[in-house]
């Protein structure tokens, strides 16, 4: 038992008080849980750096797969940029229907027989989440990890290190349905780009609300990084419409999120929750991953 500010009012309550006495909150202390999200949401730690992290090490396991999965390598043999067999079992994000799945595996891929093909997104929906941390070369995690790092801190610094969480994973969501719902249904799709380009959208929302010489500035930096961004978007092999879903959805999520113009102080509980509900459900995504790639072939 100890005791925690209402999030409300100020006033010093018991952490494990139903109510708020001087305002009538529900909860006001989060049952002591306050004290865990502080250390989870830090904000001495750079959480964009947490994430890239994680990549690189998810990239290491595409590789690994690659070397011991690949068909027309040698047993054993690592390159540097996985094989598209070894990112599908890593937990690339496969077409929606079956048939197509089908397709993509046994012709596009090579690969045969049902105790060796991965399924498709409707029966293994964990891959909307573990295809954003996957990567398909060293070009293509290098290039996301610099925009990570530079909108990353951005973020973190401005909305709080839980909303960095929430946009990337909701944005990254939202970038690989559109791509499941736009693209074409014969190819399969991987990589951070989805929550990177919701982050840009993040910012550009929150740039146009809060306006002034800051906003402004913001802005224009902003445009100048995106319209190279859209011009990749527009290249072959690269998924247009999941860079725009995640671009639309991280714009609207600056209202849905209701993030201040001037953020002062830790975040809020509610935020804080969902940050870590949606690390929650990509490390669970990524778990499931490792599990599906253990289990292949068997």
């Amino acid at each position: 038992m100890g005791t925690a500010i209402c999030g409300r009012c100020g006033a010093w309550v018991n952490d494990r008080a139903w109510r708020c006495r001087s305002c009538g909150r529900l909860i006001p202390g989060v049952f002591g849980q306050r004290r865990l999200l502080d250390r989870i949401f830090s904000t001495s730690r750079a959480h964009a750096r947490v994430l890239l992290v994680a990549l690189v090490v998810l990239y290491f396991f595409e590789l690994f797969l690659s070397s011991v999965t690949g068909f027309g390598r040698q047993g054993g043999e690592m390159h540097i940029d996985p094989l598209p067999v070894g990112e599908v079992r890593a937990g690339a994000l496969l077409p929606w229907d079956e048939e197509h799945a089908r397709v993509l595996l046994e012709e596009g891929l090579g690969v045969r027989g049902q105790n060796a093909v991965g399924k498709s997104t409707s029966e293994e929906p964990w891959r909307l989440g573990s295809a954003m941390l996957l990567h398909g070369g060293v070009v293509h995690i290098l290039c996301n990890g610099l925009s990570l790092l530079s909108l990353g801190a951005f973020v973190e610094a401005v909305f709080g290190p839980a909303r960095f969480w929430t946009i990337f994973t909701l944005t990254g969501l939202a970038g690989n349905v559109g791509m499941l719902v736009f693209g074409d249904p014969y190819v399969f799709g991987l990589g951070a780009s989805g929550g990177i380009f919701g982050l840009f959208g993040a910012i550009l929302g929150w740039s146009m609300r809060r306006g002034g010489t800051f906003g402004l500035e913001v802005r224009r930096q902003l445009l100048r990084s995106l319209v190279l961004n859209v011009v990749i978007s527009l290249l072959p092999h690269v998924s247009f419409s999941a860079h725009a879903c995640g671009f639309v959805s991280g714009f609207l999520m600056t209202w849905v999120l209701q993030i201040p113009d001037v953020r002062s102080g830790r975040e809020s509980d509610r935020a804080r929750f969902v940050g870590l509900f949606c690390v929650a459900l990509l490390v669970v995504s990524a778990v499931l991953a490792f599990v599906s790639a253990a289990r292949w072939g068997r």
